[in-house]
């Protein structure tokens, strides 16, 4: 099981679906961590094979999930159940730094898929200030991870997005 964690590694193939809809697919990584500053629009509606969290970290953004519309601020996350169609747009804000973290159902067991079934139901989840620092420092874990090469790497990763999914969900 490879992850592909940084943004050059990060790896994506796009495939027209016919119509305005992609499939993004990813080359390979049960678990992705990626951080991206100031692109503002995906210009098409898409959907991926893969779950993913998106945290806005600074700016505004709309994001479109299926029938629903949220209006993202800085410490707010969303969840994208894998096979649901979306799209963002930050309209006019020009700075906009947002994490996305994509994983696959192999990450869930008996156990842990409750935490899926919950963020699927409440899909944004805004952070109290007060509890921000729980937040910044899984983050922190993530990325450090992403920079890892040894045989604890794909575990902790694991570990870690479970970890937020549950914080996610103590938080809603």
């Amino acid at each position: 099981m490879s992850i592909c964690l940084t943004c050059d590694a990060f790896c994506a193939r796009m495939k027209k679906a016919g119509g305005d809809i992609l499939i993004v697919q990813y080359t390979d990584p049960p678990i992705s961590y990626e951080k991206v500053t100031n692109k503002r629009k995906m210009s098409q509606v898409h959907y991926h094979h893969q779950h993913e969290l998106y945290y806005l970290v600074s700016g505004e953004t709309k994001y479109f999930v299926g029938e629903e519309i949220f209006h993202l601020f800085p410490g707010d996350f969303i969840f994208v159940p894998k096979q649901v169609i979306h799209q963002t747009d930050s309209e006019n804000c020009l700075h906009n730094e947002r994490i996305l973290m994509s994983f696959e159902d192999s990450i869930f067991d008996d156990e842990t898929r409750p935490l899926l079934e919950m963020v699927s139901k409440c899909k944004l989840v805004r952070i109290p200030l007060s509890k921000a620092y729980l937040v910044r420092d899984l983050l922190t874990k993530l990325q450090i991870e992403t920079n890892r090469e040894d045989p604890y790497k794909e575990t902790l990763m694991k570990l870690y997005i479970l970890e937020l999914l549950a914080l996610l969900c103590r938080l809603r």
